[in-house]
């Protein structure tokens, strides 16, 4: 449940190449006029990415490389059911020494959840977030369990 080595190995592609684009083998699935099932799969696989974090925190198991983890799923859910992700300039992050900051297109909770598979290889993240969600039955022990402001 808890096979790490698959997101290992994605970090060190990413801190090789530093940058990342969807691969064009991964083609989203063709629903057609039932579009709306991907809306359905997409939450229920990401529901059940929360729910093995939090089977790892309960486990003790949820470390950086859980949280690394759990991320890498959350862009793999998310290419597999249709998004694309380009990301560039990670170099910056490599080169850069101390702490950086990040600000991102904010078009949802998503990159909240995806970006850390992204910058865990070169930095450590912390996230600013709102404090309902530190205290969310569902999604507060996630919160405490990593580095969020």
């Amino acid at each position: 449940m808890y096979n790490l080595e698959q997101s290992k190995a994605f970090h060190h592609q990413i801190q090789l190449s530093q940058s990342y684009v969807t691969p064009r083998s991964r083609a989203p699935l063709r629903l057609g006029p039932f579009e709306w099932v991907r809306a359905i799969c997409f939450h229920a696989r990401i529901l059940w990415v929360y729910y093995v974090a939090r089977s790892m925190i309960k486990d003790g198991v949820f470390d950086i490389y859980g949280y690394a983890n759990r991320s890498w799923k959350s862009l793999y859910v998310t290419e597999a059911l249709g998004g694309r992700v380009e990301v560039e300039g990670m170099d910056y992050l490599a080169k850069t020494p101390g702490p950086v900051v990040i600000i991102g297109n904010h078009m949802g909770s998503l990159e909240t959840v995806v970006l850390p598979c992204f910058m865990l290889p070169f930095k450590e993240v912390a996230f600013v977030v709102k404090k309902s969600l530190r205290t969310h039955f569902a999604f507060g022990p996630i919160m405490r369990s990593v580095k969020h402001i």
